[in-house]
């Protein structure tokens, strides 16, 4: 009897480390790892060249094109030989990879030269950049090189397409966030020869889908030309959108004839 006793307290104390002892294990294993952070680059530096290309011959449908190429050098100065990540911005922050929603487009042609072509309809700036891949600099910025390249108007065409216009209540929406579940108002400015007005149709984009249906333009009330074009127009298409990112252009028809494009605005609803 009083064998028992003295093992009854012993059984309970192994039974208690037994179970701390897999509680611990269970806790080990459930710490989620760190990802390791980017090695540091041994290229401190990338040069794009030209940094800057514009010109009456690139405008937009011309296919016009610019050549680009990139040097990455060291903390010293020296070149060093990278296969380099070409993209193509809208803005300086906005990566559209190497085609953008307008239709322009930026190919590789080797590890540190891509060209550029005009191949789209909406006028306005672009930016190439060459980034090295999967490394960063010592501040853990990302290391790359910017250059910017201009698209004109076509000189040739009978009408103009202005900026599109996201309207929330009585503001611009532009890189902002706006309540879902709401409908906001999309705007195409149109610059045209009055008598061109019946002719002309606005197609809205919504992340790259076609929007239905056709808009006609309207004389907006806050009527201001621009030069070589005496008439503004407008077309206005409610939208009614949940949660989510989104980006949005128009283009101008003239029949089936795409004759121009807005560049692209990005906003998100929440």
């Amino acid at each position: 009897m009083s064998i028992r006793r003295n093992l009854s307290p012993l059984l309970f104390l192994l039974l208690s480390l037994l179970l701390a002892l897999g509680n611990c294990s269970k806790k080990k294993g459930s710490v989620k790892e760190v990802p390791a952070a980017p090695p540091i680059c041994p290229v401190q530096k990338v040069t794009v060249a030209p940094d800057r290309v514009a010109g009456p011959e690139l405008f937009i449908g011309s296919n016009a094109e610019a050549r680009f190429t990139a040097q990455a050098t060291d903390a010293s100065g020296k070149p060093r030989e990278t296969d380099l990540v070409w993209s193509l911005k809208d803005a300086a922050e906005n990566d559209l990879g190497l085609e953008a929603g307008d239709g322009h487009t930026l190919t590789k042609t080797g590890p540190e030269s891509a060209v550029f072509q005009a191949a789209g309809r909406a006028p306005g700036d672009f930016w190439i950049e060459a980034k090295v891949p999967e490394c960063v600099a010592a501040d853990s910025i990302a290391v790359s090189g910017l250059a910017k390249v201009t698209v004109a108007q076509s000189p040739n065409l009978p009408a103009r397409c202005g900026q599109i216009r996201v309207r929330y209540g009585s503001r611009d929406l532009v890189n902002e966030t706006a309540l879902g579940f709401i409908t906001l108002n999309f705007w195409a400015e149109v610059y045209a020869r009055p008598e061109l007005k019946q002719d002309l149709r606005v197609r809205f984009f919504l992340n790259d889908r076609i929007v239905k249906p056709l808009r006609r333009l309207y004389l907006p009330l806050d009527d201001t030309p621009v030069a070589g074009f005496p008439a503004h127009f407008r077309a206005r298409m409610p939208i009614f959108l949940e949660r989510g990112k989104f980006r949005a252009f128009f283009e101008l028809l003239q029949g089936d004839q795409v004759l121009c494009a807005s560049e692209e605005v990005s906003f998100a609803t929440r």
